[in-house]
């Protein structure tokens, strides 16, 4: 899908900056770079049916449109929205004798293999598009690994045509509705938009005789069981691929993949701090006084540890190696304890005669 800006109409629009995740200071490579990482995860056709990432598309092409333009970005540095802006006369009358696309060509060719907006679209197989869900597991399922199985429908390439739609052994022929280009334009409030073809799914040509099995898509819905391997250390927001399990790729392209975003339970007794687990523990008053041994329960076990004499109100021991695998290494992060005190609130007359004379023992 290839996107142009018509600057036609004002919309309301966040920070620029805000929007591209960069510093005001931020130069052009930067802001390219920035752009690039955010259009490559929000392009339509990355995100099919996507109205959230359709939305955050337009936003930040328009960030982009406006700061990779010297005087577009001075006049918003002085101005914000409130002012000049890439929506008043100025822009209005430059947009009607230049190519919305410019500017953006290039970095959608980086992601698309340059395309460009007037190109027919290539005619051979086609790899299909990822499908990307998120996945819950509990806190130690995170720390430790695991297996997870899930139930998902997908489209899977028709075995009675292998993905190309066409009966064995007939032809293609040129799409009616695209005339061969592989893309369908609309209006779609300040943008114009070019997108795949309906008819003809973006290839440019039709089954002259659709496949019996699939009606000439090429795929069919099937449920799948796919199992996911977890591994130790596995934090939110990581992603995991399986290979393969996306939806049908055209034309007998392959099949795209499966991209788990990983979300984590929290858990009550542990708090993660990268490969680190802290947790708290309360001792007694005359243990902090005299030592002792405290039990602690940490994500690989029960362990004991030793409490110095004198231990003071917010001490951290630490026990090491009994954090969380890193997910990139062999190496474990650490256990911190954070130490509480107690203190008793009723204590008997003989205890309160022998703190007496600690009292003044200590003086």
């Amino acid at each position: 899908m290839v996107v142009g800006i018509n600057w036609s109409e004002p919309v309301a629009k966040r920070d620029y900056y805000e929007v591209l995740g960069i510093a005001r200071t931020a130069n052009s490579k930067e802001i390219k770079k920035a752009y690039r990482k955010a259009a490559l995860e929000y392009h339509p056709d990355k995100n099919p049916g996507d109205k959230t990432a359709e939305d955050k598309f337009k936003e930040v092409s328009e960030a982009y449109q406006t700061l990779s333009d010297e005087q577009k970005r001075k006049d918003y540095d002085a101005f914000g929205h409130s002012g000049p802006n890439p929506f008043d006369n100025q822009y209005r009358r430059s947009s009607q004798h230049s190519d919305p696309f410019r500017g953006f060509e290039d970095i959608f060719g980086e992601f698309f293999g340059r395309r460009g907006h007037h190109q027919t679209r290539p005619q051979g197989p086609q790899r299909g598009p990822d499908i990307n869900i998120s996945l819950t597991i509990d806190f130690l399922e995170a720390v430790k690994g695991c297996q997870k199985s899930i139930n998902l429908t997908r489209k899977d390439t028709c075995t009675g045509c292998t993905g190309l739609g066409q009966e064995p052994n007939t032809s293609r022929t040129v799409c009616d509705m695209c005339r061969g280009t592989g893309y369908s334009s609309f209006q779609q409030g300040p943008m114009v938009v070019q997108s795949a073809c309906p008819k003809c799914r973006g290839s440019g040509s039709i089954p002259t005789t659709p496949c019996s099995m699939c009606r000439g898509v090429g795929s069919i819905d099937v449920t799948d069981s796919i199992a996911i391997n977890i591994p130790p250390g596995i934090n939110v927001g990581n992603r995991l691929r399986v290979a393969g399990k996306g939806n049908a790729g055209s034309l007998g392209g392959p099949p795209g993949d499966l991209m788990a975003s990983i979300q984590i339970n929290p858990s009550r007794k542990f708090e993660r701090r990268g490969t680190d687990i802290h947790t708290t523990s309360r001792i007694s008053f005359v243990t902090a006084c005299l030592g002792g041994v405290l039990d602690v329960e940490t994500v690989q076990g029960n362990e004991k540890i030793k409490v110095p004499f004198g231990t003071q109100p917010n001490t951290t021991l630490r026990i090491h190696g009994k954090g969380i695998k890193n997910l990139r290494g062999s190496m474990y992060g650490d256990h911190y304890v954070h130490i509480e005190i107690q203190i008793p609130k009723k204590i008997t007359s003989e205890q309160r005669e022998l703190l007496r004379k600690f009292e003044q023992g200590s003086n």
